[in-house]
């Protein structure tokens, strides 16, 4: 993967996104587990007063390959990332990252247009990487991210999504297909598998031409006309770091303490 480009955008946050491999025996996503607290304590160094421009830390296993565990931390500049994995924090975290995963740890940086993480908590987070050509232009990526969403053409009630998804470029490359590729990541908050996909399935807009057409057809339509490769979707349940851990307070000792712990992320919804 070529080496990501560290260009700062104001209206944007920068997401450190390592990819691990966790065995199902390893209950890292099940509440007031030992594994779980283990897990939690790694993100103990994430103390925002030592760590400045740390936001949040969140993660969870990839519904579709369940061993596949996504951790995000987020950030206000590509700077504040850049200090915190030059200490020594960062690389006893990520030597204990590595002993958990049963593969080499794999991490890019992404920007994503908005404090997303209050909304990423969903228990259906759905994850499109759309696959461009290395040699994009600069034209084609404005156009790619114009795309109009998976969104209503007219508000409805009950929503199948909580929010309006975001989106943003991962920096550097990736490969699609044995070839470099520029990814543009886009991130949506459904309310279940279910409405989801009624959604993609039924919900259809009329273009200024009088043709008709469903909203997932188009968004893809969009992409295809910008020059994408391809793309996937993946989903996941993420799970919020708790307060507590950017507090410096110790992990829970009990299911009584994990309890009040778990309402602190209930809070944060």
């Amino acid at each position: 993967m070529a080496a990501a480009a560290q260009v700062d955008h104001p209206e944007y946050v920068v997401v450190s996104w390592t990819t691990l491999q966790i065995p199902l025996s390893k209950t890292i996503d099940q509440r007031s587990t030992m594994d779980k607290k283990d897990f939690l304590a790694l993100m103990s160094c994430h103390t925002p007063d030592k760590v400045p421009g740390f936001l949040r830390a969140l993660y969870g296993r990839v519904k579709e390959d369940p061993e596949t565990v996504w951790y995000l931390t987020v950030w206000s500049t590509h700077g504040a990332v850049d200090l915190f994995e030059a200490t020594t924090a960062y690389a006893d975290q990520r030597q204990a990252l590595s002993k958990l995963s049963t593969a080499p740890l794999e991490t890019h940086r992404c920007h994503i247009n908005a404090h997303f993480w209050t909304y990423l908590k969903v228990d259906h987070a759905g994850i499109i990487d759309a696959y461009f050509p290395a040699s994009i232009s600069d034209a084609d990526r404005q156009k790619a991210m114009r795309a109009r969403g998976m969104v209503y053409y007219m508000a409805r009630k009950p929503s199948a999504y909580y929010v309006r998804g975001h989106r943003g470029w991962v920096q550097g490359t990736q490969k699609f297909e044995g070839k470099e590729a520029n990814v543009l990541r886009f991130l949506n908050y459904w309310r279940s598998a279910q409405s989801e996909s009624e959604f993609k399935e039924t919900e259809a807009l009329g273009l200024a031409n009088g043709r008709v057409v469903g909203v997932y057809t188009y968004f893809k339509e969009q992409l295809n006309d910008a020059g994408m490769m391809g793309m996937r979707e993946l989903h996941c349940k993420f799970i919020d770091t708790p307060f507590c851990f950017f507090n410096g307070r110790p992990p829970p000792e009990s299911d009584e303490d994990s309890e009040e712990y778990e309402k602190e992320i209930a809070a944060a919804v």
